[in-house]
């Protein structure tokens, strides 16, 4: 069976259970429930939205001086 990462990473931190033979897999999330194959997208059933359209970039270089990257912090340790 191929995964993507993201469903493979959490096969293996016990969020989704995969059982089965090979031709008759079974997955299911960590609550026990059976997760059926397919998307849960649909396609919009109403009009977008009436707002005008982005104006785009403005074509005025970066000025770096201003730009702070973000830099995450370590998480707060346990006692």
């Amino acid at each position: 069976m191929l995964v993507c990462p993201y469903h493979h990473r959490l096969h293996h931190r016990g969020g989704i259970t995969i059982t089965g033979p090979a031709h008759q897999l079974i997955v299911t999330d960590k609550t026990g429930k059976r997760l059926l194959g397919g998307s849960l997208a649909r396609p919009p059933t109403t009009a977008p939205p009436d707002v005008p359209p982005c104006a785009g970039p403005t074509g005025e270089r970066a000025d770096w001086w201003w730009y702070q990257p973000f830099q995450p912090q370590p998480p707060p340790k346990v006692a």
